[in-house]
């Protein structure tokens, strides 16, 4: 697993992917509950990040099963967003806060008009279903001035930090001032 951290959050949050496979274990929640216990991280401050494809392959018990961290206090993302099944139903249907955009929907911005036109549309809907919307793979200013422009939430990638290890994380939050 890896953490990404995230421009513009309010708090500072962990964020963790899970494979489909990790999600569906038994006692993945009280595996959680109990990190989350020895590390002493409020569950507010955890985020679990799934990719579309694994929500979808959860079956049908995805909602009950999307409801448990979510009773803990653990705040819900769908990652990588717009390259999987992309159904406003099941954004309706599921208890998700934030939606992700694949960076491979923002490489091309904002020179593309079709890559803007997704984009926008995207944002659009996440904010509509009241989520916040995350933008990946943002690599510059103009990419991150066009979303901002669209009120996309935040980004996360290179053009703030890379992804890194646990280590490298743990070296960067003590190098840099908390934000308020």
């Amino acid at each position: 697993m890896k953490t990404s951290p995230t421009a513009s959050s309010p708090k500072r949050a962990i964020a963790v992917n899970f494979s489909a496979v990790q999600f569906r274990q038994r006692n993945v929640i009280t595996k959680v509950a109990q990190a989350l216990s020895d590390s002493g991280l409020a569950p507010a401050l955890l985020e679990i990040e799934l990719t579309e494809s694994a929500i979808m392959c959860s079956g049908s018990d995805t909602t009950e099963i999307l409801n448990n961290p979510r009773r803990l206090g653990i705040r819900l993302a769908i990652d990588d967003f717009g390259t999987g099944y992309s159904s406003l139903q099941h954004l309706r249907r599921f208890p998700i806060d934030k939606l992700k955009i694949d960076r491979s929907l923002i490489a091309d911005l904002p020179n593309d008009d079709n890559a803007s036109t997704i984009a926008r549309a995207m944002i659009m809907r996440g904010r509509s279903l009241g989520l916040e919307v995350v933008a990946e793979g943002v690599e510059n200013q103009s990419q991150w001035d066009f979303l901002r422009n669209l009120e996309c939430s935040s980004f996360q990638d290179y053009y703030q930090t890379p992804a890194v290890d646990a280590e490298s994380f743990e070296a960067l939050l003590r190098t840099q001032p908390p934000r308020g």
